[in-house]
């Protein structure tokens, strides 16, 4: 039980950065009978269902790494990240507790929005300095913390939870801290006109 609420947080968790990786990655596992899936999640399984996701995931890959591209990309995917941990969750989480479908369904969908808001907004913030080399460095971490999450899930379930709420934690501790970033950065684009007219 325990085993399979891990999964389902640690997926939630990392649909909120890479919604279509997570989801071509358990019906690839779900597909090859590695990962015992619920009877609701059997359509990821279905082949064309790995090849889309798979494609939209190199998408993401490339796009995620273009300063001004990732974020947009991270605004459209608003509409993908929230509800795949949603339905992540609750396929998982109504496995074992089924009395509790809707809560583990709201539960997956705040799980994803919290990892993924601290992606958005970290990332736009990022993009506000002219250097690559940042962004570079965040995608690369997001890519890490999801493959360490999916194999974990795997390998590891219990240690797959720790992880997500590690992810989680980080997003929280962030988050508002990204949040005064923007303020100082509206505070200054203020304040240009009046210091140019001055001078």
């Amino acid at each position: 039980m325990l085993d399979t609420l891990s999964i389902a947080l640690a997926l939630a968790a990392a649909a909120g950065l890479r919604a279509f990786a997570v989801i071509a990655v358990v019906g690839a596992l779900g597909y090859f009978q590695i990962l015992d899936l619920p009877p609701s999640m059997l359509a990821m399984t279905q082949p064309w269902v790995i090849l889309t996701a798979s494609g939209f995931a190199l998408i993401e890959i490339m796009a995620d790494k273009t300063p001004g591209v990732d974020s947009a990309w991270d605004v459209l995917n608003t509409f993908v990240r929230i509800p795949a941990g949603a339905f992540l969750a609750q396929g998982f989480g109504a496995e074992v507790l089924p009395d509790y479908a809707a809560a583990w369904m709201i539960g997956g969908g705040a799980v994803a929005a919290t990892t993924h808001a601290m992606k958005t907004a970290s990332r736009a913030l990022i993009n506000t300095s002219p250097e690559p080399v940042s962004n570079w460095i965040a995608s690369l971490i997001e890519d890490l913390s999801v493959t360490m999450l999916l194999v974990l899930v795997v390998v590891l379930p219990m240690a797959a939870m720790a992880l997500a709420v590690l992810v989680l934690a980080v997003a929280v501790y962030l988050l508002p801290k990204v949040a005064r970033g923007f303020r100082a950065l509206w505070r200054r684009l203020l304040s240009r006109p009046n210091h140019e007219s001055v001078s």
